[in-house]
């Protein structure tokens, strides 16, 4: 997963909800933060997204998560009910890329997904 940068938290999400510009603006630049971009490239984000999807899909941890995701009626209809990358499209949106990101942190030095993190993801999935 070097492709992604796992190295930073996400703090957008901590920023008072009264001021949406500044939240939306750090979302942004968390998120090509995450994705190691310096401006929005489209091509490279979409690589990154298919390439991180074929790894995790392997391990169950996030396969239980991107089941999840087909309770969302946009992912399944975009998936037609099976288990893809679009998974990742919501998993990136602005409610959860924090919470993603944990998960995939823990993952990474733990080799699992912490059941708090797994609940909190559960909990806004459904």
């Amino acid at each position: 997963m070097n492709f992604v940068n796992l190295e930073f938290t996400p703090v957008y999400h901590m920023i008072d909800a009264s001021d949406s510009d500044l939240g939306d603006e750090q979302y942004r630049s968390d998120l090509l933060r995450f994705f190691k971009c310096s401006e929005y490239n489209d091509t490279v984000i979409s690589i990154r997204t298919d390439k991180l999807f074929h790894q995790l899909k392997e391990i169950p941890d996030f396969m239980q998560i991107f089941t999840l995701c087909l309770n969302n009626p946009i992912v399944s209809t975009v998936g037609n009910g099976k288990v893809e990358s679009v998974c990742l499209t919501l998993l990136f949106s602005f409610d959860f890329l924090h919470l993603f990101i944990s998960a995939l942190k823990e993952y990474k030095n733990n080799k699992n997904i912490s059941p708090e993190t797994y609940e909190k993801l559960r909990q806004l999935l459904q």
